[in-house]
C-alpha cells in the first residue's frame, strides 16, 4: 500500500481527470509535492473547487464523447459512458 500522501495524490488525480475528460476540459496538473496533512487537505480542496467548476452543462451528453487514454504506451478509446462506468469509477474502489 502506498503512503497516505500518494493515496491522496492518486485519488485526486483520478477525480480531476475523470471530471475533466468527461467535460472535454484540460486535466489540471499538480506537482505531487505534498508532505504534510495540511498540504494534502489543500490538494483535496483544490480538486473539489475544480470539479465544482465543471457545470452540469459541460458534462451533459458526455456519454457519447470519445475518451482516449494512453495506458502503458498504447492508446485506449472509450465512450464517455464506458469510461465512467468501467474505468474511472472502478479505479476508486481499487486504489493502492
Amino acid at each position: 500500500m502506498f503512503p497516505l500522501s500518494r493515496q491522496v495524490q492518486s485519488a485526486t488525480d483520478s477525480a480531476k481527470g475523470c471530471g475533466a475528460r468527461l467535460a472535454g476540459a484540460q486535466v489540471p496538473r499538480y506537482e505531487d509535492t505534498e508532505s504534510t496533512f495540511a498540504e494534502l487537505q489543500a490538494r483535496i480542496a483544490k480538486t473539489t473547487v475544480f470539479l465544482q467548476g465543471l457545470g452540469p452543462d459541460t458534462i451533459a451528453g458526455s456519454e457519447g464523447r470519445t475518451i482516449v487514454l494512453k495506458l502503458r504506451g498504447k492508446e485506449v478509446s472509450f465512450s464517455g459512458q464506458d469510461y465512467l462506468l468501467n474505468f474511472a469509477l472502478p479505479n476508486f474502489f481499487f486504489m493502492p
